[in-house]
């Protein structure tokens, strides 16, 4: 059966049934409101190095970076940032004139650096590495210089 049409699978009732219980807790709602604090500490970041953000900022968990004053397409940026180990995804900005392979933006969620444990202090920082990159795109040396810094922040922060 395509789609949502079929029987009920008891894997799929006992999934929701633990999700539903944990959006229930207290913690997974302070979670979220520490999703929409770094969001926005993230988008006022970006705002503040010149960046353009599609609806000017964000009131959710993720934000869109507008490229289209620079030479470069969202797919080469997104590249250039998993080169340094900060992972966003290349995504069409509103009249985009790109391909959906290209695009004329990025993509950044909040997510799963909060699960990691960043905070406001930790994701400004990785917001100005962002916009560093996004502004010097061709800049070996400071490509460099900031995996260095993701890895030295990744290592405070790790996966459990």
């Amino acid at each position: 059966f395509p789609g949502l049409q079929g029987g009920p699978l008891q894997n799929e009732i006992a999934g929701k049934a633990v999700a539903l219980k944990e959006a229930q807790q207290k913690s997974f709602v302070q979670y979220q409101k520490q999703v929409i604090k770094n969001a926005q500490v993230l988008a006022t970041t970006f705002l503040k190095e010149g960046l353009d953000l599609v609806s000017g900022g964000t009131d959710n968990h993720l934000i869109l970076i507008n490229l289209t004053k620079f030479s470069f397409s969202g797919k080469q940026a997104q590249e250039v940032l998993e080169s340094v180990n900060i992972y966003v995804n290349r995504n069409v900005v509103p009249n985009e004139q790109r391909s959906p392979w290209e695009t004329s933006g990025i993509r950044v969620g909040l997510p799963a650096v909060t699960t990691k444990g960043l905070k406001e202090k930790e994701v400004r920082q990785v917001g100005l590495w962002i916009s560093q990159i996004l502004k010097n795109i061709n800049n070996q040396p400071l490509r460099q210089k900031i995996k260095k810094e993701v890895i030295k922040l990744s290592k405070r922060f790790p996966v459990l």
